[in-house]
């Protein structure tokens, strides 16, 4: 994230606003955060991406559920986003509930 800062908030986030809503950027970043547990939890840069990632979604899902989701709603919108997954998904098997 710290190497695609400036392109994520000079150029990215501000497409659509330099372009007067002509010009569009349906990007999807996807990253990993981390278990923010332990000594190492004060460490998290999610406060460096919270301030300052202006004009990007951030969505950050607590499981892999929610992560789906979130990758559906951003796949219909004109709108960048990042999506900090969790570390503990990786790992785990979310219960697989029947569509009725």
């Amino acid at each position: 994230m710290a190497y695609a800062f400036s392109l994520l908030t000079d150029d990215l986030a501000t497409l659509r606003y330099r372009s007067n809503g002509i010009q569009r950027a349906p990007a999807i970043v996807r990253t990993r955060g981390h278990r923010l547990e332990g000594i190492w939890h004060a460490g998290s840069p999610m406060g460096m991406i919270l301030t300052s990632m202006q004009g990007i979604y951030l969505c950050v899902p607590r499981n892999m559920v929610q992560a789906v989701g979130f990758y559906n709603t951003l796949l219909k919108s004109d709108d960048p986003g990042i999506v900090v997954e969790c570390l503990n998904g990786y790992r785990l098997k979310e219960k697989c509930q029947p569509i009725c």
